[in-house]
């Protein structure tokens, strides 16, 4: 009977070292743990900052020679737009030239306008392709900055009004040009009559509905089967 205290008394000390020695393995395990997502983090960290680094660097270099090829095709529309504006008033242009003989002077400088007006349409539209093709390439540029500033926790929301036709006059723009070489049509579908969408005027971040139009018609055109429609509603 003596005894009974003194093993009562072991075992609370053996039951006592048991959870002694759990709590200090529960502490390494946790101390293993933590390190190891501070390493995990700092990891992320790197990636984060080398993909900031990326996307600069991407910018700086491809933003460059697209303002130049921007200034360049701007240069050149307005060339052809002064052409343009001679040929509607009756002078020689890009390949018209001065004819002589008194007899035959109005016939053909008539002529020689008539083929100067059809040699610049094809490069009218042909300009206007690249020009849009650059305007596109500067949006899906920039559509990479709006990531990293939303990554940044800085991303903004700028709205101004603008007319509903105007909105989507631009969306059917975008999405040919994001359709060529595609068998894939567009259509709009609005219940609105042509003045109510003159007058109808929303407030939005164009270039961000810009980016989200944009993603949904590359979606659209690549997930539609060939000969499909593409159909847009406004109501």
């Amino acid at each position: 009977l003596n005894d009974l205290p003194r093993h009562s008394f072991q075992r609370d000390m053996l039951h006592m070292e048991d959870q002694i020695t759990s709590e200090i393995a529960n502490t390494v395990r946790m101390t293993e743990l933590t390190k190891q997502m501070e390493h995990e983090r700092a990891k992320l960290q790197d990636a984060l900052q080398l993909k900031r680094i990326f996307v600069r660097y991407v910018s700086h270099e491809v933003r460059t020679p697209l303002n130049i090829a921007t200034l360049g095709l701007k240069y050149m529309d307005d060339v052809l737009s002064a052409e343009e504006s001679k040929l509607a008033s009756g002078q020689s242009g890009i390949c018209g030239g001065a004819s002589g003989g008194e007899g035959t002077g109005s016939r053909s400088h008539s002529l020689s306008s008539q083929s100067s007006m059809v040699s610049t349409s094809p490069l009218r539209e042909v300009l206007n392709d690249v020009q849009d093709s650059c305007t596109l390439a500067v949006d899906l540029l920039n559509d990479l900055l709006v990531y990293e500033k939303i990554d940044d926790g800085v991303f903004k929301i700028n709205t101004s009004p603008i007319a509903l036709y105007r909105i989507l006059t631009e969306a059917d723009k975008l999405f040919n040009l994001l359709s060529k070489g595609s068998c894939v049509s567009f259509a709009m579908d609005t219940r609105l009559t042509s003045s109510q969408l003159q007058t109808t005027v929303v407030e939005i971040d164009r270039s961000k509905f810009h980016q989200v139009i944009r993603n949904i018609f590359t979606n659209a055109v690549k997930f539609t089967p060939s000969k499909g429609t593409v159909l847009m509603k406004a109501e």
